[in-house]
C-alpha cells in the first residue's frame, strides 16, 4: 500500500471511499434513504473544491492510500483545530477505508502520517469525533484515545450523539 498527500486529481477515488465506507459503517446508524441516495458524482465535486482549500492551507492535510492497482483504498484527513468550544489543537477530522481493505493496519497507517504532520506544525493535543454506535471507535481506544467530550450534531433533521476522542499528547501515540 502506498499512502500520499492527496491532489485534486484523487477526488473521484476519494468520493468511492468515502460513498462506499459510509455504506457500511452507517448502515443502521443513519437512515436507509441517505445511505442509498449517496452520490460518488455529487462527493467528487465536493472533494475537488476540498482538495483545492486543503492544498492552500499550512495546517491541513489529506492523504490517500493506493491498493498495487493504484486505486484508492483509504483515505485520512486532519487540520488545526478552529472550534472555540473545545481546545484541542488539532482534529483527526476523518479516515475512510472500503470494508475489505479495515483490519489490515490502513487506519493506522493513515493516522501515524497525519499525527507525524501535526507534530511538524507543533501542534500537541487532538481530538477526533466519532458517532455514537460506530463500532470503529475502539481503533481509537486502541491508540490511546480517551472518549471525553460529547456533543449533538443535526443530519437530516435527527440529532445524532458524537464522542470526542482525545489525546492530551500526540507525541506519546506511535
Amino acid at each position: 500500500m502506498l499512502i500520499r498527500e492527496a491532489t485534486e486529481a484523487d477526488a473521484a477515488g476519494i468520493a468511492h471511499v468515502k460513498v462506499n465506507s459510509w455504506k457500511t459503517t452507517y448502515k443502521g446508524l443513519f437512515p436507509d434513504e441517505v445511505l442509498d441516495n449517496l452520490s460518488v458524482e455529487d462527493e467528487t465535486a465536493r472533494w475537488a473544491r476540498n482538495l483545492d482549500s486543503i492544498s492552500k492551507t499550512y495546517t491541513s492535510l489529506a492523504l490517500v492510500a493506493e491498493n498495487d492497482d493504484k486505486e484508492i483504498v483509504g483515505i485520512a484527513a486532519g487540520r488545526k483545530n478552529d472550534d472555540r468550544i473545545y481546545s484541542y489543537d488539532c482534529n483527526l477530522s476523518i479516515i475512510y477505508i472500503l470494508k475489505e481493505f479495515q483490519r489490515k493496519k490502513l487506519g493506522r497507517r493513515l493516522t501515524e502520517q497525519i499525527v507525524d504532520f501535526f507534530i511538524e506544525k507543533r501542534f500537541k493535543s487532538m481530538i477526533v469525533w466519532i458517532l455514537k454506535g460506530n463500532t470503529n471507535s475502539l481503533f481509537y481506544e486502541k491508540l490511546g484515545g480517551m472518549p471525553e467530550e460529547i456533543q449533538q450534531v443535526e443530519r437530516w433533521g435527527i440529532v445524532y450523539e458524537e464522542i470526542g476522542y482525545t489525546w492530551e499528547d500526540i507525541t506519546k501515540i506511535f
